[in-house]
């Protein structure tokens, strides 16, 4: 049912304008899509994996977040979500996110 990039690791970026002018790890995940209509949630996990030398109590979930609930619908009745200033902020450092044809991240 939840198609495309479902794991991603941390890609330092600057903020975007009005948060503190840093560079912060952040995930995209500009690929994923939701073949079977109605609503849902999606849930993020951070996870630290278990690696050679590190203990069990050490690995599991750091934190987790959850998006509100959207609805997905037919093709046919599909509307494309306007491009927001963030989206192009990310792009224009690089970040390969699916912008349509036509649209700059300028």
């Amino acid at each position: 049912m939840l198609y495309g990039t479902l794991v991603a690791g941390p890609q330092m970026h600057k903020a975007p304008p009005g948060e503190e002018d840093v560079e912060k790890p952040y995930f995209f995940f500009p690929e994923i899509s939701v073949r079977a209509t109605g609503k849902f949630r999606i849930v993020c996990r951070l996870m630290r994996l278990p690696l050679p030398g590190i203990s069990a109590i050490e690995e599991g979930v750091l934190a987790s977040v959850e998006t509100n609930t959207f609805e997905v619908v037919e093709r046919a009745n599909f509307m494309a979500p306007y491009i927001t200033d963030v989206s192009r902020h990310f792009a224009r450092q690089g970040v390969p996110l699916l912008l349509p044809p036509g649209v700059s991240a300028d």
